[in-house]
């Protein structure tokens, strides 16, 4: 059973009645647990986390790589049947909603920036650079910055994919460089039916 799982997205909290009052909450590593055992549990069968990352620095997404690749020896020692583990994306996620939404242009821009940005300062910028509409904004103000490589915008318009540490740390665990006999063979999980 495939579980996608973002440390920032998949963990909300009641405010009040009912689940239209909840808001995201940072789960990390014990919230990925609760969803890998519920799922499991409700299945009965083995799971694999088919999505995982979290939209930050290169600093948060490193942070988040090595806690969740370092619970998997934990839940796996404790018998949960975890057999996969998928990064994604590769690569920065170039986020098109906005072409599909009716919510505020803040909502949409400088994904990089300050979490809550000032609405005159973005009526400025869209006024300077003479934009009249959201296709009209850079592309590169929808970049979420999630993959193990990064996306940097070029002279030309297109992206050059850019080399991080992620990668050699998520190649290095794709590769048995985390403690295999920790971790065990997913194999051994996997009972035969």
């Amino acid at each position: 059973v495939g579980v996608n799982y973002y440390p920032e997205n998949s963990v909300q909290v009641l405010e009040g009645p009912n689940w239209l009052d909840s808001k995201r909450m940072w789960g990390g590593v014990a919230g990925m647990e609760r969803a890998l055992r519920a799922f499991q549990a409700r299945y009965g069968k083995p799971v694999a986390i088919t999505e995982t990352s979290t939209n930050g620095t290169l600093e948060e997404r490193q942070s988040w790589l090595r806690e969740s690749l370092a619970a998997i020896p934990e839940l796996r020692a404790s018998g949960l049947p975890l057999v996969g583990y998928t990064w994604w994306p590769l690569f920065d996620l170039i986020d098109w909603s906005y072409r599909a939404g009716a919510r505020p242009i803040e909502e949409f821009i400088a994904r990089l920036g300050p979490p809550l940005l000032d609405a005159q300062q973005v009526a400025r910028m869209i006024t300077s650079m003479r934009w009249n509409s959201l296709e009209q904004l850079p592309l590169e103000a929808f970049l979420a910055p999630m993959g193990l490589y990064s996306l940097q915008m070029q002279f030309d318009g297109t992206f050059a994919r850019v080399h991080t540490p992620l990668v050699d740390e998520y190649t290095s665990a794709v590769n048995g460089g985390i403690d295999v006999g920790a971790v065990g063979p997913a194999s051994v999980l996997v009972k035969a039916e």
